[in-house]
């Protein structure tokens, strides 16, 4: 507190020079005024007491309900994250024959070409969740929807590079043929 009256202080003091030396005859009187106002308002509102002021044991009391507060809402956290994380979807036998189910789409359709491909149109596509065409993208293949579908991307991209029926289209022109709809989310994934 100490420290904050002393800088207050200070600047009070370069304040006041500055008034002084910079101020024309117009503006001084509403400048002195300004400048009392403010501090003064300052100085009582530092001076303020508590309205409902607690005693030491109370304050204590309060910090402790809190920092229990924190501590039981980081263990059910905690345990809410462990119980979902080894929450298994669907069977271990669904699981493989949908992600087979979906290698196959892939390789076969080649939706990832489609530049509004989303999770909501391949899931209708596969006639299955979002929800479990997620947990099988990311548990299976260990990425995300879009990681997932431009590793696809980037694969077409790179032939489409060598085929020399396609020279004429720019590297840009590659991109948005392989389904990407901005340059620069090409640029990111094609660097990686």
């Amino acid at each position: 507190m100490k420290y904050i009256i002393s800088l207050v202080g200070i600047l009070t003091v370069i304040w006041v020079i500055e008034i002084m030396i910079g101020a024309d005859g117009d503006n001084l009187l509403t400048s002195i005024v300004l400048f009392v106002s403010i501090y003064v308002i300052a100085f009582f509102a530092l001076r303020q007491t508590e309205i409902y002021p607690f005693e030491e044991a109370d304050k204590n009391k309060i910090i402790e309900l809190f920092e229990q507060a924190d501590a039981e809402n980081q263990s059910k956290n905690d345990l809410e994250y462990a119980v979902f994380d080894k929450k298994k979807l669907i069977s271990d036998e669904k699981f493989e024959a949908m992600k087979a189910q979906l290698l196959a789409y892939m390789e076969k359709e080649r939706p990832y070409l489609d530049s509004e491909l989303s999770l909501v149109k391949l899931s209708q596509f596969l006639g299955t969740s979002t929800h479990i065409l997620s947990y099988v993208i990311n548990t299976g293949f260990s990425e995300s929807f879009y990681q997932f579908v431009n590793k696809y991307r980037i694969e077409e991209a790179q032939k489409l590079l060598i085929d020399p029926k396609m020279s004429h289209l720019s590297l840009l022109g590659i991109g948005f043929e392989v389904g990407f709809n901005s340059k620069s989310v090409f640029n990111a994934v094609f660097k990686k």
